[in-house]
């Protein structure tokens, strides 16, 4: 299946992404950009730029928000003063698809970072919920097929394909279906969410507002968990539901075990790392045995695998709806289905994608009926 997808190859044999009709392949643009120095340009003053300048010079960053008139010393312009002969780097990631169309309306020569870090030679570090992805994909083709057989509608199977195919030959134009849709995530139809009786656990509650959503969505909820174990993150929840008799707010993280772990980052990026220096404390949901969850929200970082392990009791004893995000590792794809599914096969299980790049992917399991 996904390992007859191979993309057409240059003239050494490398395989390439998918180009459009009148562009040059990517990696004849990145030759171009190498031999070029004056030509240089990137699209977007983000921490991939900054990459690329730290290994080149670079003649300027297009970005028609950047505040400061340089980024890391190149001088900042707006794309519509772009010389007309630029060779530009759209290292924009969170958008591929809009940074190409952006930069195919002005006429510029581009391609995507991926390409650029495939086949510059330039040792750039890896791309964050992207390290190791095409290795590990790789060596489970098997577990992902295993997957796909399992998913619940045609929509699921499309998203799998499309991230494993991008996974697999860093193709960009695999994720140029997808769009911003944050505003919908966690809150699909096939949830089939009661405006009365349910009873929420959000685990990585940041800033609360997903509790609030569900409590838009779900009025008559009887209760809600929040979970935050970042004190800054905390504080905003508790004053936000201090008048929410209904929302219990829990100050801690969720593993598998009880204990204490070190925290690193601030604001919705804040997770638990060896490298952290804050100190939060562990605790398991099943530790708090709830005697009804209806529903179970997890976007913690990386830590789903971990909480999962310390919710098997109540997961098994509730069977509420999941909505775990799966695209902090590679192996969360298929790691946490198998997880869930081998504490409750009796699940329907859906994945959608909430947004042009590689983040925001999230796995739901709707109990069958």
């Amino acid at each position: 299946m996904w390992a007859s997808m191979r993309m057409p190859s240059d003239p050494s044999g490398r395989s390439a992404s998918r180009v459009q009709a009148g562009q040059a392949p990517p990696w004849s643009l990145v030759q171009d950009f190498l031999r070029h120095p004056q030509r240089r340009f990137l699209f977007g003053a983000t921490a991939a730029a900054a990459q690329i300048c730290r290994e080149l010079p670079i003649a300027g960053i297009l970005d028609d928000h950047f505040p400061r008139s340089a980024f890391c010393d190149v001088p900042v312009i707006r794309l519509s003063q772009a010389r007309p002969d630029s060779l530009v780097v759209a290292t924009q990631l969170g958008r591929p698809a809009s940074a190409a169309a952006a930069l195919t309306a002005s006429g510029l020569r581009h391609c995507d970072f991926f390409s650029f870090a495939r086949w510059s030679g330039l040792l750039l570090p890896e791309v964050r919920f992207w390290s190791g992805f095409t290795d590990q994909t790789a060596a489970h083709l098997q577990e992902l097929a295993w997957l796909r057989s399992r998913l619940a509608d045609e929509l699921s199977v499309e998203v799998l394909d499309r991230l494993v195919q991008f996974r697999l030959h860093a193709d960009v134009s695999a994720l140029h279906g997808f769009t911003e849709l944050q505003t919908q995530q966690y809150f699909e139809d096939f949830l089939e969410l009661r405006r009365d009786g349910e009873v929420f656990a959000d685990v990585g509650g940041y800033d609360g507002a997903t509790t609030a959503q569900f409590l838009q969505t779900c009025p008559g909820a009887t209760q809600c968990w929040c979970f935050e174990p970042h004190p800054q993150n905390l504080r905003l929840i508790e004053t936000r539901f201090q008048d929410d008799q209904r929302v219990r707010v829990v100050g801690c993280a969720l593993g598998e075990q009880a204990g204490t772990a070190t925290m690193a980052g601030h604001g919705s990026v804040a997770a638990i790392s060896t490298h952290g220096t804050l100190s939060i404390p562990v605790r398991t949901l099943d530790s708090l045995q709830l005697p009804h969850l209806t529903w179970l929200k997890m976007d913690i970082e990386g830590s789903e695998v971990s909480a999962l392990k310390g919710s098997a009791q109540t997961i098994a004893r509730c069977r509420p709806r999941l909505a775990i995000c799966v695209y902090h590792h590679a192996g969360d794809l298929w790691e946490i289905p198998r997880l869930v599914l081998n504490i409750d096969s009796r699940y329907d299980v859906y994945l959608r994608h909430y947004t042009e790049g590689v983040v925001e992917t999230v796995m739901y399991f709707v109990p069958l009926k």
